[in-house]
Order: C-alpha cells, then sequence, then structure tokens
C-alpha cells in the first residue's frame, strides 16, 4: 500500500510495506534537519529520560529503525542523502543512502542492497548502486573493498565494473582528526571506515562527510550524560553496526545496516529518478 505525504512527527513502523516513489506533493523545504544530528539527539534525549547510557539508547534506536516523514508543519523537515562529482563511467549514480560503517558491516550492506559487482554485470549498473563512496583504511582494507565492488576484468573490457569514486568532502580529514582524539587511528584504519555519500552543507553546495557531526557529539555526551563503556567502544560498535539513512518517497528511514536491509526486504522500489527521491531545496529571497 502506497503511503501519502502525512505531517506528523510519528515514527512508521518498518513492518509496514512501504512503497518508496518520488512525490511530486512533498512539501518544497526551505531548510532541513541533518538526520544524523536528529537520531544521536533523540537517543540522548532517550537516555536521560530512562536512566540510561547514551550508547545504549542509541542503538536501541537503530535496532528499531526509525521511520519518520519528511515534511512537518514548520516547513521544514529531513535532508536526504546527497553526492556530486559523480561521473558516468558505469561505477555507480547518486545514491538516496547514506551509511557509515566499517569494512565487514559495508560488505554486508553492498551485497543486501546488490551493489557489489556480480549483481551489476553487465553494464549498467543498477541506479541504487551509489557512486560515492569514502574509503579509509589499510591496504587489506582497501583491496578488500575492491574484490566487493570492482571486478577482475581487464581495464577497458566491456566487463569492467569500477568502483565507485570518492566524492570530494573538504571536511573529511578534519573530521577524522577530531574523531581520532577518542580513538587511536591504527585502530580506524584496521577497522576500516567507509562512508557511501553525505549531505550537502547549508548552502547546499559541498558535500559534507558526518563523522564530524559524530566527534563533536560525543563531547556533548560527556558533558551532559554518559556512555556505557567509553568513545573508542563506542565507535567501534557503531561502525561494526553501521550507521544508515535512506530517503523514501515522503519519508526519511534511519536505523543500522541490518534494519535497512530489512527495510528494504519489505518495500516496494519504485524510483523515478536515478538519486531517489531527494528534498528539493528552495533558494531564499
Amino acid at each position: 500500500m502506497k503511503k501519502k505525504c502525512i505531517s506528523t512527527n510519528n515514527a512508521k513502523s518498518i513492518d509496514e510495506v512501504v512503497t518508496c516513489v518520488q512525490e511530486t506533493s512533498c512539501v518544497t523545504l526551505t531548510s532541513c534537519i541533518n538526520p544524523i544530528q536528529y537520531i544521536l539527539e533523540k537517543a540522548l534525549e532517550n537516555a536521560i529520560l530512562s536512566n540510561v547510557s547514551f550508547d545504549v539508547a542509541l542503538t536501541l534506536l537503530l535496532n528499531a529503525g526509525t521511520f519518520l516523514p519528511k515534511e512537518n508543519a514548520n516547513n521544514s523537515g529531513f535532508c536526504c542523502p546527497s553526492a556530486n562529482m559523480c561521473g558516468l563511467d558505469g561505477s555507480g549514480f547518486l545514491s538516496q543512502v547514506y551509511s557509515l560503517s566499517n569494512l565487514p558491516a559495508f560488505e554486508t550492506l553492498a551485497l543486501g542492497l546488490g551493489w557489489n559487482w556480480e549483481l551489476n554485470t553487465p553494464l549498467p549498473p543498477s541506479a541504487l548502486r551509489p557512486c560515492c563512496i569514502s574509503v579509509i583504511g589499510s591496504l587489506d582494507v582497501s583491496s578488500e573493498y575492491l574484490s566487493i565492488m570492482q571486478n577482475p576484468s581487464p581495464l577497458g573490457s566491456e566487463d569492467q565494473i569500477l568502483a565507485p569514486n570518492c566524492c570530494h568532502a573538504s571536511n573529511r580529514i578534519t573530521c577524522l582528526d577530531n574523531l581520532e582524539v577518542y580513538i587511536n587511528s591504527n585502530t580506524l584504519q584496521s577497522l576500516g571506515v567507509i562512508e557511501v555519500g553525505g549531505f550537502l552543507d547549508n548552502q547546499n553546495i559541498n558535500l559534507q562527510s558526518q563523522i564530524c557531526i559524530i566527534a563533536a557529539f560525543i563531547e556533548t555526551v560527556q558533558n551532559s550524560h554518559y556512555f556505557a563503556t567509553t568513545p573508542s567502544a563506542w565507535i567501534t560498535s557503531l561502525l561494526n553496526s553501521g550507521l544508515t539513512v535512506f530517503c523514501c518517497g515522503c519519508n526519511i528511514f534511519i536505523g543500522n545496516v541490518a534494519t535497512l536491509i530489512e527495510f528494504s526486504n519489505s518495500t516496494n522500489y519504485q524510483f523515478t529518478f536515478p538519486n531517489g527521491c531527494n528534498i528539493t531545496i528552495a533558494s531564499e529571497g
């Protein structure tokens, strides 16, 4: 059953069958709320109200999955994942999915959503395969990533499926430096930090890594509440399970890798455009 656009902040259950279709009736927004910031703040609010640790509260939210309408009565809603500088070389398309995870969680997501090269041969690849993926990790991590996303056919052959290129996120290095205040760089390199897509800045021009938001929120939690373990352990746990955002018609889904795959399996994809159902941001003035 097709879900209509409704102005409410009540989350829908991912058990409901949902149709993702480009909705012309979606409200055009003059600004939007970053869903990563939203879910972190919601987890902290729940943690304080329930007197549990922040990491426990966030895990509960991501394990359940949160499905919300993109717009609300205040003419603001949630930003959709975006990408820029995507080539037309067959590596992928603009993606309606954002994810941040380590390599094993990314591989699970890639196989679950059909991003791997085996499911995208011969060309053209699926419109759901993202073109913008940032891979930070050791040589082993990079090699394994390529084995998932790039086929071994000789370069230039008609069966060649290239690994998606990394879109330029100008704040990525700064974000990593901020995160490494809490977790050792070698640990991150070993885990692998794989970020699919991102969100545009306030001017809706430049793609931004979301690692900065996560790094900054650690200090917020330490100043107002607490972690069950340590920030380093929480970062590792978050990368293990993944943090995902997905635009679906007039709605947006926030969860982890497992719940996004569960959600996608219960969803009838009917994307009109290869970049999915991104919100159109109205120009001011």
